[in-house]
């Protein structure tokens, strides 16, 4: 029985990295960016593209060219680029973790009772009393260890044309369309 349950948690635990290694698809830039402007307000939203004179800015995660907000690079003070936290992979890895702990104090507890079927039932509950701690306490710590978001750059242009045009390389690093 133990064997068995060891046997489908390692089974598990390769299904889901192998799962994870597919993923190869094309994904969308995810850098939020706040542009404080001279006059002192804020543009939220991520970079479409940047140009020679002016940014291009949208609040969608697309390619499409609907509802874009063009600002004059003489506009621009400052651009704070921050990404995206990754909470649900923290989960995920802390999920797992605190499963395989769980099954492993499961298996140390279990070779201490007698054998019969009454203490079959109980190591049964034992087992996944044990598991579901493990994840729940697992989940918990991987939510709190992992990055919620993470503050990449800040350029600093003063409304400057020169500075913007200096800075336009690093800008596009983080721009869905390179120019």
């Amino acid at each position: 029985m133990k064997t068995k349950i060891v046997s489908h948690l390692f089974v598990l635990i390769f299904f889901c990295y192998a799962m994870s290694a597919q993923n190869d698809k094309n994904v969308v830039k995810n850098y939020k960016v706040w542009i404080t402007l001279v006059d002192g307000s804020i543009v939220k939203g991520k970079i479409y593209s940047a140009e020679t004179e002016h940014l291009r800015i949208t609040k969608r995660n697309s390619f499409d060219t609907l509802g874009l907000i063009i600002i004059n690079a003489e506009k621009i003070d400052a651009i704070k680029i921050r990404k995206k936290g990754k909470v649900g992979k923290g989960i995920l890895i802390g999920t797992l973790s605190g499963l395989g702990v769980g099954a492993i104090i499961a298996s140390a507890d279990n070779r201490n009772n007698d054998s019969g079927a009454f203490s079959e039932i109980a190591t049964s509950i034992n087992t996944a009393v044990y598991m579901t701690g493990g994840i729940l306490v697992g989940a918990g710590v991987g939510a709190i260890a992992a990055p919620k978001r993470e503050l990449i750059n800040v350029i600093l242009i003063d409304g400057d044309i020169k500075k913007y045009q200096n800075q336009i390389d690093e800008i596009r690093r983080f721009a869905f369309t390179s120019n």
